[in-house]
């Protein structure tokens, strides 16, 4: 017996000069004390790539609509969340 078939949706390929920042949170400087995040204003002891105090969820869809408000993607493709 067979799953269901999955569908896999591919994005559009943005334009080279017009790419998304890949956030890297590898790094040991990523954490930190409790500070305000940056974007909700929520405790987090995450830091940024910039070193700032962000939660990942927060930085990584903020960047993600900072490049959809960039790009000229349809409005209903710019609406979209990322999943938690």
């Amino acid at each position: 017996m067979t799953g269901p078939a999955l569908l896999v949706v591919v994005p559009a390929t943005p334009p080279a000069a017009d790419t998304a920042r890949v956030l890297d949170w590898r790094g040991v400087s990523s954490v930190g004390p409790l500070r305000p995040c940056r974007i909700c204003r929520q405790p987090a002891m995450m830091r940024d790539p910039d070193g700032r105090p962000c939660h990942k969820v927060c930085a990584e869809q903020h960047e993600y609509e900072r490049w959809h408000a960039r790009t000229d993607l349809p409005h209903q493709h710019r609406t979209h969340r990322l999943a938690a």
